[in-house]
Parts: C-alpha cells; structure tokens; sequence
C-alpha cells in the first residue's frame, strides 16, 4: 500500500507541475474592458506579435481574441516595417524582377554629409523615392537621422545616441521611429518628433495600423496603443511581445 499511496502521491505531483508548466506557456488574456477602450481608440485588425518564448501569437481588435501561429525561426515578426535594404553602408531599393537600384552609395551619401567614411546604419521609406537613413560618422560619437530624396539629403533632423540601430516607417510613409537600447523616436513624414505616451519600460518595437492612425509599441511591460497624430490617449495591454507588427 505505501509504494501505491507513494505513486499516487508522484503521479498528482507531476499533474500538478505540467499544469502548471502549460499555463506558463499561455499568452496572459488582456483584460476584457480594454475592448471598449480599443474601439474607442479606433483599433482594429491583427497584431501579430510572438511573446517572451518566440511563439507567434496573433491579437485580434478589438476583441482581444489571442490565437496562436504556426512558428518560423526567430523572433521576428513578419509584416510592414518600411525598412530599406542596407548594404555595405549604401541604400538599395530591392524589386523583382530586376534585382537591386541603389539610392544611396558611399560617394554620394559622403557628398552629401561631406564626411568621408560616412555610413548608412539603417533606413525606412516613406514614399517613392523618399526616405529616412540613420548615418554613423567617423570618430563621432552620435548618429545623425536625415531625410533624402533619393540620392539627395532634404534635412538633418537631428542628432541621435548611438544606441539606436533601427528604423521603422508606417505603412503610408507618415510616421517613423528610431529604436535601440530600449529608447523610442517617433517622428512625423516632416521629421518633427512626436511626443509617444509617457511611462514607457525599455520599448523595442513599434507598428501601425494600415490607415496610419494608431500605432502599437512593445515594452517591458506589455503593448500600448495610441493615436499616433498625438500619443495619448493610451491602451496598455498585458501581452508580453518580443517584437509586433499591425495586419488589417
């Protein structure tokens, strides 16, 4: 009877854990009442997100339905980013077919900073053959964010900590952020920055919806969403997303 009482005792134990293990893996609900905030808000569609164990999850809006996706390598979420092909520290416009049509190359990009050895870290479209780059000089110790038409630099926008390493553009070229080391620069297509939504943890990722209008950033804490025009009024929600992007 003792070994039998002990094998029920290790069987309930174990239940018990791989419960527990497989709430674990769940993605956390977002509260119900987040729902009228998002409608107010104007959110709708698909946030395809993948949470803290790289599994693709996918947040419908404004229902706050949370299904799961078949996973893919990485934690890359696949959607509208707006970035550009770097390459070398040059500008690429990648079509098919017809392979590469470079905007950007080393002699012209020097030209137009007139710094030798200047360097494109990354870049993000906003229409035709315009576009934002962030560009790494030689013994400086910050970034410099600039617009181009093409080949031609349109204005400085300003300086940036070299911590930021990427550039994310919405889907109709208004908006576009700088990230990195946990810090956010959301700027309109003029490159005059927009203030997000205060209290934001470490954000790493950020996304808009189709029509431009809100937009959804990654934190420590969770996903907010905000209207983009103006960051506020805000909708944090509880989901732990290593990077996002908006389908509608």
């Amino acid at each position: 009877m003792g070994r039998v009482a002990n094998a029920v005792v290790v069987a309930a134990v174990a239940a018990l854990a791989a419960a527990a293990a497989w709430d674990a893996t769940r993605p956390e609900p977002p509260r119900r009442d987040a729902a009228a905030e998002l409608r107010a808000l104007g959110a709708a569609g698909q946030i395809l997100y993948s949470d803290e164990r790289c599994a693709r999850r996918r947040l419908l809006l404004p229902q706050l339905r949370v299904t799961h996706v078949p996973r893919i390598s990485g934690c890359e979420v696949f959607g509208h980013r707006g970035s550009l092909g770097v390459v070398g520290g040059e500008v690429g416009w990648y079509a098919y077919p017809g392979g590469v049509t470079m905007l950007l190359t080393r002699a012209q990009l020097e030209r137009e900073t007139g710094a030798a050895g200047s360097r494109v870290v990354a870049a993000a479209w906003l229409a035709n053959t315009r576009y934002a780059a962030l560009v790494e000089r030689p013994g400086a110790r910050e970034r410099h964010l600039l617009l181009f038409e093409a080949d031609r630099a349109t204005r400085r926008v300003g300086a940036l900590d070299p911590q930021y390493r990427e550039l994310r553009s919405s889907p109709r070229g208004g908006w576009f952020a700088a990230l990195g080391g946990g810090r956010l620069a959301v700027y309109d297509a003029a490159g005059d920055p927009v203030a997000p939504p205060s209290g934001l943890d470490a954000p790493h990722a950020i996304a808009w919806s189709r029509d431009d209008a809100v937009a959804a950033v990654a934190d420590a804490e969770g996903v907010v969403l905000f209207r983009a025009a103006a960051g506020r009024p805000a909708v944090r929600l509880p989901i732990r997303a290593r990077d996002l992007a908006w389908r509608n």
